[in-house]
């Protein structure tokens, strides 16, 4: 009987603390959902500095634009305030 006891799993003992369980391995199908993961990420990322880069050299172009409709308006009012307004002559 005392063979029994000892063979047996050891009580635990008190102040020490439970023995850690193994991690639960990652299957094939989480390793794969990970990569594709990463990879989204890695592609969203390239995406947005690319945007990045974009957007100064898209407002540049839009603010030249404004300019050139600025100075078109300006030619315009120029033009009507040296020409004299036609008379109406309800005769």
């Amino acid at each position: 009987m005392t063979v029994i006891l000892l063979a047996g799993p050891a009580p635990a003992r008190a102040g020490e603390p439970p023995a850690a369980k193994p991690a639960p391995a990652t299957s094939e199908a989480d390793s794969r959902d990970l990569l594709e993961a990463a990879k989204a990420t890695a592609k969203s990322a390239r995406t947005t500095a690319e945007n990045i880069a974009v957007v100064p050299d898209l407002l540049v172009q839009i603010l030249t634009k404004l300019d050139k409709i600025e100075d078109k308006i300006a030619r315009l009012e120029t033009a009507m305030q040296a020409k004299p307004p036609a008379r109406r002559d309800g005769r």
